[in-house]
């Protein structure tokens, strides 16, 4: 009786080993892939707080706040860069910014879609702006884009 004990517990210890070694490799690989969507899901929203930041300096007209949140490759220098983005102030067609979506390309570049809504008109126009990262920080990268009708 005594021997019968021993070979149940040790085909009950063997199972018990066998199963938790069956099921660490894929509860790891499920464990990465989920720390992975989720870096993902928290690099898109970082991009996409970066545009929204910008948007909102430019609605409260901060130059400088939106200078944070901007790589604009059509300027030389940050003072040209601000005296055009306060001219643009007067000459804006645009009465509401709003991101309609986003999505990634690699590790540093995304797309971001915005929906712009012309003043007077009203007039909808939809343009998709690249969003790079730089340094660490996410920013909207304009290259010369031209948002004329």
């Amino acid at each position: 009786m005594k021997s019968f004990k021993y070979l149940v517990l040790g085909v009950t210890s063997l199972a018990v080993v066998a199963s938790t070694l069956w099921y660490t490799p894929s509860s790891e690989a499920s464990s990465i892939k989920s720390v992975k969507s989720q870096v993902a899901t928290s690099e898109l929203q970082k991009a996409k707080n970066a545009v929204t930041n910008y948007i909102q300096a430019a609605e409260k007209q901060d130059v400088n706040e939106m200078i944070k949140w901007v790589k604009d490759t059509r300027f030389h220098s940050i003072e040209e860069q601000k005296r055009e983005y306060k001219q643009m102030f007067q000459n804006d067609p645009f009465e509401k910014i709003k991101v309609t979506g986003i999505k990634k390309v690699d590790d540093k570049n995304m797309i971001v879609s915005l929906k712009m809504i012309r003043k007077g008109s009203g007039k909808p126009q939809s343009l998709d702006l690249p969003v790079i990262k730089e340094n660490g920080k996410w920013k909207l990268l304009i290259t010369g884009v031209e948002t004329r009708e």
